[in-house]
């Protein structure tokens, strides 16, 4: 079996930062990880934003201070962290919604990455799951998927 270079296109961006000046951002669930963060400090050190799951919340404040200040920066918290709500969500279909109701997970299966990025299960306020799910139906939504957390298999 053939391992998967996860990194692979960071290399790719080199060039594109160089010639455009783009700024680098790198976030989700593998950045709360410390052994991965260094791999990047090491082997990507043209990166300027690491940000992990619990402080996209913070991100627009980054690019900000990555803009006026041009200092690198690693954004990542305690995987324990918030729940942050009002962020905005991009959703393709105009007619389904997830919406997620717990963040974090308690299994620890071998395969899975998301306790130990993500931290154990905490739960929405049921407030503001409804009020998520009322809103979506104001906009029109037909189908609501409840979700207990956005778990992506690495």
């Amino acid at each position: 079996m053939q391992k998967k270079n996860y990194f692979g296109k960071l290399g790719e961006l080199k060039n594109y930062k160089k010639e455009k000046g783009a700024i680098i951002a790198i976030g989700g669930c593998m950045m709360q990880e410390k052994h991965i963060q260094e791999k990047l400090h090491k082997s990507y050190p043209y990166f300027d934003i690491i940000f992990g799951t619990h402080t996209i919340n913070k991100f627009p404040e980054d690019l900000y201070n990555i803009l006026k200040k041009k200092n690198k920066i690693t954004d990542v918290l305690d995987i324990e962290g918030d729940i942050y709500e009002g962020l905005p969500i991009k959703r393709e279909d105009k007619s389904k919604a997830l919406v997620t109701i717990m963040y974090g997970c308690n299994n620890f299966c071998t395969y899975c990455i998301v306790p130990y990025v993500r931290g154990r299960e905490r739960s929405r306020k049921p407030e503001d799951i409804l009020k998520e799910i009322k809103n979506l139906a104001k906009e029109g939504y037909k189908e609501i998927t409840l979700l207990r957390s956005k778990c992506k298999f690495i």
